[in-house]
């Protein structure tokens, strides 16, 4: 009877010394060029805005004994980009910052004004502040998001995990709408062994620039 043990031995080797960031090398060459930026603020952070709608209260369907919700909330979150002066930064789109405490969505928290602008921006900036993400000596991560600016298009580079436990390398694509905002229009996932060819997304998502306070 053959024996596979060698052949499976060959590929774990493989796949272990394989990188833990797809796109690593790409990234390490983006990371050599400089950057000259004139054309957006960079002390501070950019957010962008949009909404969805919270579905609650949900009760059984004697009919088909299915739970239905009796009730929805339009919830206002934000995601964060901050672009220092150095052509490095921080990227986050997965993370959804809404300004609520997840236990309470209901009326009465509505009401208290939390599902805000402010309520969610002093969420993100409690997070960011203690974890150095605005300082340029220190970062947290090793690899942090890189972005250039040519004529008025605006390139942003980040890793973001992915399903495999391991990171590939994504990048934003937009334009300068002037020096206190940008619009992405494309985000491109970069090849992996887990997804194979390289993907691109449409979107439209138009980033803020806040002052650091």
């Amino acid at each position: 009877m053959k024996t596979y043990l060698p052949f499976l031995l060959l590929l774990t080797i493989l796949f272990s010394s394989c990188q833990s960031h797809y796109g690593k090398r790409f990234y390490k060459k983006l990371k050599k060029e400089s950057i000259e930026n004139s054309q957006i603020r960079t002390l501070g952070y950019y957010y962008y805005q949009d909404s969805t709608y919270h579905k609650y209260n949900y009760k059984r369907k004697i009919y088909n004994g299915a739970f239905s919700p009796e009730d929805s909330i339009k919830i206002v979150y934000y995601n964060f980009i901050v672009l220092d002066n150095k052509g490095t930064g921080y990227v986050n789109l997965t993370t959804r910052w809404d300004g609520l405490h997840h236990s309470v969505y209901d009326a009465s928290t509505l009401a208290k004004g939390t599902n805000s602008k402010d309520s969610a921006h002093a969420q993100f900036l409690n997070w960011a502040k203690p974890n150095k993400v605005f300082d340029n000596k220190t970062k947290k991560s090793s690899f942090p998001a890189l972005y250039k600016i040519k004529n008025d298009s605006i390139f942003i580079y980040y890793f973001q995990y992915v399903i495999d436990g391991k990171s590939t390398l994504y990048e934003l694509k937009g334009t300068i709408l002037d020096n206190n905002s940008f619009e992405i229009a494309n985000k491109k996932r970069y090849k992996t062994i887990m997804f194979g060819k390289e993907k691109n997304y449409k979107t439209s998502m138009i980033f803020k620039f806040e002052e650091l306070k």
